[in-house]
């Protein structure tokens, strides 16, 4: 399962850890050049799909078993923004189950294995048909090797400002719809910067958090609230069916 820019993938490190070498191409960046942060989502999201299936728990594999995994929260801190053309280092790898949940963190570097980023995400398991997630004893054997190594961010939910005002709406369209027949996780990030109050024109993402409440299915009109408290901006996407997402984004000039 391989990705355009991705050039290989391998498991090191006693093969607890799912690497890939990368290329940041021309349409994955911003009007700066630097990767746009549903990209590094995207590179993320793919090197976990690899690494899954090196076990043999692979999305086919899962879905033909009526199971497929589902972001519910990630939280990304980047330290320096990988630019055109760079290649870059991408590293995956399971902390395990604990509950329904399963943790997953991961790291973007650069050529010489100098980390640009660290980030780490909350899946669940659910069934495609019921939607429903599915308990410890419901997921069967998921023999993944787990790697003890954790990274200490915000990947829970996030507390939003009492007061939010309604920034603008987003309707999901085609092109947002993934294999699970909903809005990809990583287009959440584009749904975010889209609408954040401020110039961006010499300006990065820093740290970013997601927290997904619900589904985006095909038609959802989001309304997108912001709000800004100390130099930090909130979002929270509400469709008919209630809540779907909240987030939060800082920025560093570039």
């Amino acid at each position: 399962m391989n990705t355009e820019g991705i050039t290989m993938s391998e498991l090191i490190q006693n093969k607890e850890k799912l690497s890939m070498d990368a290329r940041v191409l021309s349409y994955q960046t911003d009007r700066n050049a630097l990767l746009k942060p549903s990209y590094a989502l995207r590179f993320m999201q793919e090197a976990a799909a690899e690494h899954t299936d090196k076990f043999g728990y692979g999305t086919r594999v899962l879905y033909d078993d009526k199971k497929m995994f589902i972001l519910i929260s990630v939280s990304i801190n980047f330290e320096k923004m990988p630019f055109l053309n760079d290649n870059i280092f991408v590293e995956t790898w399971s902390c395990g189950q604990k509950g329904v949940l399963f943790t997953r963190p991961g790291r973007i570097a650069d050529k010489n294995r100098q980390t640009l980023c660290i980030y780490s995400s909350k899946w669940v398991l659910v069934n495609t048909e019921t939607r429903h997630i599915l308990k410890p004893n419901e997921v069967g054997d998921f023999n993944v090797v787990l790697c003890g190594e954790k990274y200490d961010l915000r990947d829970r939910k996030i507390p939003l400002p009492k007061e939010m005002k309604l920034a603008g709406e987003r309707e999901i369209r085609y092109s947002d719809i993934d294999y699970n027949n909903h809005a990809n996780n990583c287009a959440y990030a584009d749904f975010v910067l889209d609408f954040i109050p401020c110039d961006m024109a010499k300006k990065r993402v820093d740290k970013l958090d997601i927290y997904f409440h619900s589904e985006a299915l095909m038609g959802d009109r989001l309304k997108i609230f912001c709000a800004e408290k100390d130099g930090i901006y909130y979002f929270k996407g509400e469709h008919e069916r209630g809540i779907c997402f909240d987030a939060a984004v800082e920025v560093a000039e570039v």
